[in-house]
Parts: structure tokens; sequence; C-alpha cells
């Protein structure tokens, strides 16, 4: 109903009352919210389908199939305004036991954001991103938060060729207590450089009409949004506003976790904040700070509405992009924002003369998805409750096979069958009959189905294997898979082992990159080697890695990754979990890894003993190489058992026999890596100092009102 969008905010940066304030404001007002990364309370999942979002992050933070199901908008956050190609830091004092929860982390320890590369490294790995989030969930719009830097406008086009709907902009006066000092001072440009040069750049190149244009950073006044519009935007976000609607004072100690208005603490109640130091605290009241915030946009958008009244226009959306109602009327003697006031142009139809090829047609990259995800369902609805699934040499075209699969059984499990549109009766029914179901076990059909993928004859399936997959899906390829297996899957078990060549011969096995990244839950067997950055983030799930080295190590060669059986980066950032590698983990390993266990096989055959492992640590990972003891001799007993477990079921009866060989010498055979419990204890108070200073929003020296005059 108003063209703006409570901007992401995450469960954690924001207490809970908060959070929970901002998404029942936005359904009331209807309007758009976005989570922030970290997910959910469990409990609000669902519960706003039409109005809110779920921002995925670089780290995957309480990313599941459940939370891309719960919503029909999904954001992935490549950067924002105050950090721009920077990862986020939670400091540990404000990760209690439910913000642990929820984000699958382990409480009082710092979380940090992986940088924006870990598995998005081009537009094509945007667009492999945004097909396999269309895939979890076909209803959901996909919106891409970019922050606003040289060159946003060609970023954009690429964007919205790789087929996002929405275009999220963020300036650099942006960022909340998880932005460094530097980053306030030093990075990002302003919003409405960035929102008028991606309009111009889409206009031009004929794409406007394909995407929306969010923004926000610094946007405080209704002047504003309008001038926003103008530029070019069709919706306009608040994040420092909206706090300040509040309650907040903009004391600029967010991070401290002891925000005296209740906002964005921790704290439950007074008693707990007297202990805490904190002098005057106030509960927030969540009723009050739903009012305040629908009273806040209320007044803002009657204040808009009674702008574009002014000059005629009965739709917001009508202004979008239309500068002639702009001129600068101050500052001209220190800018000059000719630029930013001249109209876009376009489309742009270059001149095509001769001979044309006719159009190329093939099966869509998802088609197998979709005819696996039909097939079974078919025969789930018609009451079997095991299902097995074979096709073989499926290739690099089939890409996310089960990932739809695994969207369609969390839907039908947790009854979220919503109707489309946005009227007023169609999100009161869909709130109504969330809150029924959620006291019907009867909805959750499908619960206890089972179903086997198998991908025989040398598959090598595309990118995004078992992408969040879940409980009751298990996945067995023989042959190898690209990029994506498994990423932040929230439980099954996905299997990639050797296929049979021409000659009877068993090769391959391997996967590509980012290989079960954020996964949550479940088990992921490799038989090969794996690329870079396998088992980022995770949080909670077990993997096996079985390449083995086939010839001596020779560090004094230099790059380690080449001949390592995983070429770099292993456990980066890993918070839970159980990993088990049987070969060369390869240089870089367990940078900011907070928790979980990673086992080494020693080999000092090969030349794999204590002292290369250590070589291959990353320069300050927080971590201790152990020998393992009685209570890891459970875990490698179930993780080598369930990699029996897969080469017994592919008939490689020798390499069964060889894996059990070695449990006999389990203590002189494997190592341990685990967090250092000195480094990794909780960090809130030198977390906090070091971020003194950062600032919710920064103020301007010239306000945009005194600037620009409409």
């Amino acid at each position: 109903d108003l063209p703006f969008v409570i901007s992401s905010m995450s469960f954690g940066s924001q207490g809970e009352i908060a959070f929970r304030a901002y998404a029942e404001a936005a359904y009331r007002l209807n309007v758009i919210t976005l989570n922030g990364e970290g997910g959910e309370p469990e409990d609000m999942l669902g519960m706003y389908p039409h109005n809110r979002g779920i921002q995925i992050a670089s780290g995957r933070f309480g990313i599941t199939v459940d939370a891309l199901n719960s919503a029909n908008l999904i954001e992935i956050k490549i950067g924002q305004g105050a950090k721009p190609g920077e990862g986020g830091l939670l400091p540990g004092r404000k990760v209690t036991e439910k913000i642990a929860k929820t984000r699958h982390a382990t409480q009082g320890v710092d979380l940090i954001s992986p940088s924006n590369n870990h598995d998005i490294y081009s537009i094509e790995d945007i667009a492999q991103f945004i097909e396999e989030l269309k895939t979890i969930n076909p209803k959901a719009r996909i919106a891409v938060k970019l922050p606003v830097i040289p060159g946003i406008g060609i970023i954009a086009t690429g964007v919205s060729k790789a087929k996002a709907d929405i275009i999220s902009l963020s300036g650099f006066e942006g960022g909340t207590g998880a932005a460094r000092r530097h980053s306030i001072h030093h990075v990002g440009m302003p919003i409405e450089v960035g929102v008028m040069e991606a309009h111009h750049a889409l206009t031009e190149a004929g794409l406007r009409d394909r995407v929306e244009i969010w923004g926000d950073g610094g946007v405080r006044t209704p002047a504003d949004v309008v001038k926003l519009i103008c530029l070019g935007a069709n919706r306009v976000g608040f994040g420092t506003m909206t706090m300040v609607a509040v309650g907040c004072t903009a004391c600029r100690r967010c991070q401290f976790g002891t925000c005296y208005k209740g906002i964005t603490t921790h704290i439950q109640d007074e008693e707990e904040a007297r202990e805490r130091g904190v002098k005057h605290f106030e509960p927030l009241d969540l009723d009050l700070a739903v009012e305040r915030l629908a009273n806040f946009f209320d007044a803002m958008g009657a204040e808009v509405k009674r702008i574009a009244a002014s000059m005629g226009y009965r739709r917001v959306q009508d202004m979008v992009g239309n500068v002639n109602l702009l001129k600068q009327v101050s500052a001209q003697e220190e800018l000059d924002m000719s630029n930013i006031l001249t109209p876009a142009v376009g489309p742009y139809i270059p001149e095509v003369g001769g001979w044309r090829a006719g159009r190329q047609v093939r099966r869509p990259r998802n088609h197998l998805t979709n005819l696996i995800t039909d097939v079974v369902m078919e025969a789930i609805q018609s009451g079997d409750e095991s299902v097995v699934f074979e096709d073989e040499l499926v290739g690099p075209a089939d890409r996310a096979l089960g990932t739809r699969l695994s969207g369609e059984l969390s839907r039908r499990r947790h009854g979220w069958n919503w109707p489309q549109g946005h009227s007023e009766e169609t999100r009161e029914y869909t709130k109504i009959e969330e809150k029924q179901r959620r006291n019907d076990d009867d909805t959750e059909a499908g619960r206890g189905s089972k179903v086997l993928i198998h991908l025989h004859s040398s598959s090598i399936p595309g990118n995004g294997l078992g992408a969040f997959n879940t409980d009751g899906i298990e996945i067995m390829v023989e042959g190898g898979a690209q990029d994506g297996v498994a990423k932040s899957a929230a439980g099954g078990k996905i299997a990639v082992m050797k296929g049979l060549n021409y000659n009877g011969r068993r090769l391959d096995g391997s996967v590509g990159k980012y290989f079960a990244y954020g996964a949550t839950k479940g088990m992921f067997i490799v038989q090969g080697n794996a690329d870079s950055r396998a088992c980022i983030r995770l949080s909670g799930a077990d993997v096996v890695i079985g390449g083995k080295l086939e010839s001596p190590i020779d560090d004094s060669l230099g790059f380690i990754g080449i001949r390592a059986n995983v070429k770099g980066f292993l456990c980066e950032y890993m918070t839970a979990g159980r990993v088990l590698v049987l070969g060369d983990p390869g240089p870089w390993i367990c940078a900011g890894m907070t928790g979980g266990i990673l086992y080494l096989r020693l080999n000092e055959e090969m030349g794999l003993d204590q002292e290369a492992l250590h070589r291959r640590l990353a320069r300050g990972a927080n971590v201790e190489l152990q020998m393992v003891d009685n209570e890891d001799e459970a875990n490698l007993r179930y993780l080598l058992g369930e990699y029996v477990e897969q080469l017994n079921r592919t008939m490689q009866y020798d390499e069964s026999e060889e894996i059990r060989q070695l449990l006999e010498n389990w203590r002189s055979t494997f190592v341990k890596i685990v967090p250092s419990p000195k480094k990794n204890a909780p960090q809130g108070d030198r977390a906090a100092e070091t971020l003194q200073g950062v600032a919710v929003g920064v103020t301007p020296r010239v306000t945009r009102s005194e600037i620009v005059g409409i």
C-alpha cells in the first residue's frame, strides 16, 4: 500500500521485541520488511508470507529449506552501503542462547559473516543462485542487495540478466552495529548516485521493465522519498528511522548490547539491566512499538501522497524516474548535479542487418528437477512412503537436482499453501490459517516420506545438486558433481561416489566448489576430491571427503592446493558439525572456525605428518591441532561407518575393507582440529571496544532537502 521497505535488520543486531515489531507493523501497514541475515525465530516462519522477506547473506546464518519457503520474497545480500565487499560481525556478547540456536552457532562467540566471494564469483554465479532459489520456492520473488559503488549501473544490468526481480541498492549512509568504523567513514557512495546510475543503465539496455529498484541509505523525510523515486526508485527503504520510530535516541552504541531503550539489546527486564550496569532501562513493549511504527509510516505515507498529488499524480509509481520534477536549488558551486538530473533514455535497440540465425531452443536447465518432483510427489500422494527415482548419464545442464523436491516437501509438511495476491482478505486469511495450522498435526503430511534419487552410469549433474536438501531425501551419484553440492542443506544424505567408465573402472567421484556450504544438518560424502571452500560456515552437518594422496607431498614446490585433495579454505567460519578428510586438506584451513570438529588422517609415508598439517592452517586461525581421545572414537566410527556403507552399496568392497582397517589403529591414525578454548571464549567486550564509534546512521553535513528541491 505504501512505497516503503523496512530494511533488513537481523535477529541479533536487534532485540527480539523490536525484531517482531517490524514484522507485525509491516503486516498492518501492508508494506514490505526483511528479516536481515540470521534467520527467524521458528514461530515466526510462515506468519507473514506476503509482507516478510527472508534475507540470505554470505554466511547463510539460519537459512534452511523451511525458511526459504516461509515467504514470497527472498533477498540475496551481496553487500550493503557501509561495508561493501566485507563481512559483518555480531559481537559475542549479543549472541544469546536463542540467537545461537537460530543462527546454528555457539552462544557467546563472535559471529563473523564471510565476505561475499565464497560462492558468488560472478554474474553467472548470481544467476545460478537465483535459479536455485526459484527452484526451492517457485512463488518467491528474488531481490539482490548491492552496495552503491563505482560501476553500479553495469552491475545492475548484469543482475537483471541473471533474472533477479528486484535490485536493492544501499548507500554509504547505511550500516548497523556490525559495520566497522573505517567502513562508516571511507566506504560506499550516496544512494542518489546509485539509483540514478542503475535506472539509466537498465533503461538504456531495455531492461528497466524487468526489475524493481529499491534504495536505502540515510533516507529521513517524505521529501527524500519522493526525490529518490523521481531518480528511479520504485521503493525506498528505512532502517535508522525505523529504529527511531520505536524510540531509538541514536546514541550509536548498538554493538554493546546495552541499549537502554530496549531496541538493540537482549536484556529482558530492569533487574537484568541493573546487573549489566544499564541505568534508566526501559523494556520495549511490543504493542506500543507496533503502534509507533504504524503511526510513523502512516504519516510518512500521507505526506508522500500529498506531495505527489500536489504535482498532479494519482499514483506514486507514475513518478518513477521523472527527474524533470527536480532541480538543484543550492550548493551549485560545490556540486554539479546535471548528470543526476538528466532523464534516462532507452531502450537501446542495436541495428542488425543481413542473415540472422534462427532462435536456439533447448531443454530448460531445471527440467529434470521438475520431472523428479512431479513423479515422486505423484507416488507419495498415492500413499507410497518410500520412493526410488533412477536416471543415468545425467549431465551439467541438469542443475539443482532434488532442490525443488525439497521445497515441495517442506511446504507440504508445514501446510504452507497460501493463496496468491496481496489483498487484505488474502493476507488476513493467510495469518489466520497459519495460526490454526500450528495447532493442527494433520497438515504435516509427507513428514515420514523417504526418497532416494540414484544417478548412475557416470552421471555428472550440474551446479546445486541437493542445494537446500531436507530430511527424507537421499541422493546417490555414481560419477561426480559440480559446484554447490549440498549448499545450505538442512537434512538428508548425499553421496558422490566414483562412476564406472567404459572399461569398468571406477573414476572421479569428486565435487566442485563450496561443497556443503552452510549446511546445518545431514550426512554428505564425497569419495574423491573437493574443490576449494568446502564446508565453509558448516553449522551442524556431517561430512566425509574420501580423496587420498596418490604421491608424497612436497610443499617446497609451493601451490599446495593444486596437489591437495581439498583445494583450499576447508572449514572456514565453521560453527558446528563433524568433518573427516582422509587425504591432504589443502591450504588455509579453519580460518574463522569457532565450533565443530575437523578430523584429519595422518599419512607419514606420504609426508602428511603433524608438521605438514600445521603448515596448512590459515594464518591467525584460532584453533588447536590435538590427538584424538576416547570421546572421538564414536564420531570416527560413525563417519567412517557411513562411508563404508556407501562403498558397499556401489560394490567397492576392497576400498570398504581398507577404510575398516583405519579404525583398528584410530588413535595413531587420526588427529583433530578444534577451536582454541582460550581464543574463542566470548569476545563481547573486546569486540565492542573495537567497534566504538560505529553509528546506526551518519548525519550528512548538507541535507538533501537543502540541495535538491521538488
